[in-house]
């Protein structure tokens, strides 16, 4: 049997056409605001973790006991301005290595050559899932006061988060097309796409808990702070689509004509605007027919990248353990100054948002099975200049036509939610004069954004030359990307100071790559 490639049809193009506005979507949301958890710059550039370090006002997003921190001396009262931001994306999907050498030398992707690549990208089973994530948070505004037994913090935080999920299958589609060689006998074609737009108002308050120095015998000064940081949640927009189908393709040879079989199933969660266009397109097409087309109601609206569509509460929780440790390391060189070691638990990102009657979840699933078409060589030439897959598409689509995969239900009684990205962190920071030693471990309960279930190491050390001139060095395994590297510095002063930091990861074969960076806006302190 002969192998052809044939272009997708465009009833499958139809689903495509559905992820493709969603994904513009998500590009103008990002222009909006700009292991998932706080971006700045500090803890960026420590390998990601904080929760034994991060002070002020981003305490709030990663260990609220922290606002009762003093690490650097500062003055009691902090304000953020202008806005901190930071971005990191990447994922399993994103092999810099695969794309390397299979799409930047020349060669062509068909074929051996395609499956080689899909071999080393995705591995061998058609179950294989890869994933691009993103994750942007923006703090315009933030304001801390530290006394000497409590400590109280402000902060807004806008976010975006996306991911794009796939499987080989749907791989292969895109790589491969309806090639009987690979669809002979049947395989499964999955994808998820889901974005989330929100923001949060953040009011933290921490308090020493207990002075235990003499009950544990560890030396004086040991203190417990905890803290808590509860949240609203205001949501701009959120939008999921979800497939799952089973794609065959026989080719015709001369005891049978061709058949292209496709069992489907894909379910399609909108909100705002998007899912009253929806709702109209239902209408419309129950009043019209199959004519209606999806994409000519599908138009981004201003407001649902700046107007709330939801509401919901959130917390983040945390307690540190501070103590004196003079008694570990000498005064004398690098360890020069005051020293401390902490050690701290937090849970972050606990709760939901729910968009109520502004959402709406729509499913569709079926069989498309087109059974006896031919190869009409003559037609091809003539009326197609001898494009075989766009004889195919025009014949399916005649055949059968888009109206199976447009024929969405409205899920009664289903309405949009999202749980937020909620994780466990246990850190360690040693600091010694100008020089500070941190790690922090934890792991994700979900795998939105570039929040993952896989377990996270990070490890990071600063050094502030001159007292005002911060070097920070880090790495990070585990989470949702492979091993990275990161780097950060700016200015500290008493009263002022300003930070920014980056990332990278060096090899990208076995957990994808990925990047990042962040800065801090600019902060005072009073």
């Amino acid at each position: 049997m002969m192998a052809h490639h044939i272009k997708i049809p465009q009833a499958l193009l139809t689903l495509l056409l559905l992820i493709a506005v969603m994904a513009a979507g998500l590009i103008k949301n990002e222009a909006v605001v700009a292991q998932s958890g706080l971006h700045s710059p500090v803890n960026h550039a420590l390998g990601g973790g904080g929760a034994a370090y991060m002070d002020s006002y981003q305490a709030n997003f990663i260990n609220p006991a922290n606002l009762l921190l003093n690490t650097n001396r500062r003055p009691a009262f902090t304000i953020g301005l202008l806005g901190s931001t930071g971005v990191t994306m990447g994922g399993s999907a994103v092999n810099i290595d695969a794309y390397n050498r299979y799409l930047t030398s020349g060669l062509t992707i068909q074929g051996d050559v395609a499956t080689e690549m899909l071999d080393q990208w995705f591995g061998v089973s058609p179950q294989n899932v890869r994933s691009v994530d993103f994750e942007a948070d923006h703090i315009p505004l933030g304001i801390a006061y530290r006394g000497d037994k409590w400590g109280v913090g402000f902060a807004v935080r806008s976010r975006v988060m996306a991911d794009v999920e796939a499987n080989r299958g749907a791989a292969e589609l895109f790589f491969h097309g309806l090639d009987s060689a690979i669809f002979q006998d049947g395989r499964p074609v999955s994808m998820n796409v889901e974005s989330l737009v929100f923001s949060e108002f953040s009011l933290g308050f921490a308090r020493e808990a207990a002075n235990i120095s003499t009950r544990l015998g560890l030396g004086e000064n040991v203190k417990l702070y905890i803290g808590a940081a509860p949240k609203l949640i205001l949501s701009q927009s959120a939008s999921r689509f979800q497939l799952n189908s089973i794609l065959q393709v026989e080719e015709s040879d001369i005891d049978h004509n061709g058949r292209i079989y496709h069992d489907f199933n894909y379910q399609l969660e909108a909100s705002g605007n998007t899912a009253d266009q929806l709702r109209q397109y239902q209408a419309d097409r129950r009043a019209e027919g199959a004519d209606v087309s999806v994409e000519d109601y599908l138009d981004p609206v201003p407001s649902d990248f700046y107007g709330i569509q939801a509401a919901g509460l959130g917390m983040d929780l945390g307690a540190t353990l501070e103590m004196d440790a003079a008694g570990f390391l000498p005064d004398a060189g690098l360890f020069k100054g005051e020293k401390k070691l902490r050690l701290a638990l937090s849970l972050n990102d606990i709760g939901a948002v729910r968009f109520g009657d502004r959402s709406a979840v729509f499913s569709a699933s079926g069989i498309v099975d087109w059974q006896g078409f031919e190869s009409d060589q003559e037609t091809i030439d003539r009326e197609f200049d001898g494009d075989r897959g766009a004889y195919y598409e025009s014949v399916l689509v005649d055949s059968t036509g888009s109206d199976i995969y447009g024929n969405m239900m409205t899920m009664a009684g289903e309405t949009v939610s999202r749980r937020l990205p909620a994780t466990v962190n246990i850190g360690a920071h040693l600091m010694a004069g100008r020089f500070g030693l941190m790690m922090d471990v934890g792991k994700g309960f979900n795998n939105r954004g570039v929040n993952s279930r896989r377990m996270y190491l990070s490890l990071g050390s600063e050094y502030r030359f001159f007292g005002f001139l911060p070097v920070r060095l880090g790495a990070k395994t585990g989470g949702f990307s492979s091993t990275s590297i990161h780097a950060g510095t700016g200015l500290e002063f008493r009263n002022f100071e300003f930070s920014l930091s980056a990332s990278t990861v060096p090899k990208s074969t076995r957990y994808g790559s990925a990047a990042g960076f962040a800065w801090s806006g600019l902060v005072f302190h009073f």
